[in-house]
């Protein structure tokens, strides 16, 4: 999310995707969500294989099980670092390989989690909210590819950082809610669809800034950082989805 005179100070490997020709948007393109692909593999990998075995499955949710729940908070605290460190630090998030090494990580951690929270959920619930939520993501980025409408005028060069605060609230109250589910059973529906909403609205804005052709856009070079953006609002409307069907073991 990133200002075009804020990041154009390279002329090869800062350039804007609107500068750039038709072929290199493409493969820009190409490369993010190919990146997505694994990352939304590796995680979704990782729910399948455990809520198909349900000692597995129930071994993660024992609450005398200290390993799972220490693995927990140990991801994401360091998912939080890896973020951090990709989406305020450039220079990292576009040097090869530790790049790769640290979205690896990231995207590690995040399946650990979104696999434990899974766990907590019955099987009919977590795949529910798994179509639902392709159903959302390709009905969105269908519709950011197609309007006119410029979304990424909503954000700007300070939006980089309260957006990224929100992010770490919202990923916050979303993983710890988990554990007071049973006390919020009346408001959480609401707060969710907010959620859903409010994701879903990043999540086309997101789109455009990897798109390119709108007043902000992210550089040739920026395919990581469109990878996380897209995986963690893909990731979060799934989450919120899962407390709006509930279905909690």
């Amino acid at each position: 999310m990133a200002d075009k005179h804020l990041l154009d100070d390279d002329s090869h490997h800062n350039m804007m995707l609107g500068d750039c020709n038709d072929d290199d948007r493409r493969g820009f393109v190409v490369k993010v969500y190919g990146i997505l692909a694994v990352m939304m593999s590796v995680t979704f990998g990782s729910v399948a294989a455990v809520k198909l075995n349900e000692d597995l499955n129930d071994s993660m949710i024992d609450p005398n099980n200290g390993v799972a729940i220490g693995l927990f908070w140990t991801s994401w605290i360091v998912g939080i670092i890896c973020q951090c460190a990709i989406a305020c630090c450039i220079k990292v998030a576009r040097k090869v390989p530790l790049n790769y090494i640290l979205l690896g990580i990231f995207t590690l951690c995040w399946a650990y989690m979104v696999t434990y929270i899974c766990a907590f959920y019955e099987q009919a619930t977590v795949l529910q909210a798994s179509i639902s939520t392709a159903a959302i993501t390709i009905t969105l980025t269908a519709y950011a590819m197609f309007t006119k409408t410029d979304f990424t005028k909503m954000c700007g060069a300070f939006m980089c950082w309260g957006l990224l605060l929100i992010l770490m609230v919202q990923m916050l109250l979303s993983l710890l809610s988990i554990f007071i589910f049973t006390f919020t059973d009346t408001w959480i529906p609401f707060v969710a669809g907010f959620g859903v909403i409010l994701y879903g609205l990043f999540l086309i804005i997101d789109t455009q800034l990897i798109l390119g052709g709108k007043r902000y856009e992210l550089t040739i070079d920026d395919f990581v950082i469109g990878a996380m953006i897209l995986y963690l609002d893909i990731i979060m409307i799934f989450l919120y989805l899962l407390k709006i069907f509930g279905g909690n073991r």
